[in-house]
């Protein structure tokens, strides 16, 4: 669940910390870069983030999305997915307009729709390495 990632990847943040998110972004799938509110450079920065695999989780659940994206820090991204259109999305990074790790969510979701994901069904994905890698810091069973 997101709540069992968010507790495995992020530490508690502290209550006085505050969080700038951006409002009213929308992307379509099907044409990533045809927002205007994308930047270049910042898409330019999101790609390479998801050639890193910096995209560690994202699950969708009747239509509300989390992702974890690891950047300088963890950072929790929020979005409404409907069809191959992002809503209401929210990154908890200070970066003031569509930011690096929401356009690298969408490029991750892009590619899994490619590859035959239906966006109308609840699902979970986890970037490969950091699955193995909790399970290799894990004490309890895992069972596939």
């Amino acid at each position: 669940s997101p709540d069992q990632f968010r507790a495995w990847a992020k530490p508690p943040r502290a209550e006085e910390e505050e969080i700038v998110a951006g409002d009213g972004f929308e992307i379509n799938l099907d044409d990533i870069t045809g927002s205007d509110d994308i930047n270049e450079n910042v898409f330019d920065r999101a790609v390479e983030y998801c050639r890193n695999g910096n995209v560690a989780y994202i699950s969708v659940i009747n239509g509300i999305g989390t992702a974890f994206v690891h950047g300088t820090e963890w950072y929790e991204v929020n979005f409404r997915l409907d069809n191959a259109l992002l809503t209401e999305m929210y990154c908890e990074c200070p970066y003031p307009g569509l930011c690096k790790h929401l356009i690298a969510v969408a490029i991750i979701l892009n590619s899994l729709v490619k590859e035959g994901l239906d966006t109308e069904k609840d699902f979970v994905a986890i970037d490969d390495s950091y699955f193995w890698g909790f399970v290799a810091r894990s004490t309890n069973k895992i069972t596939l």
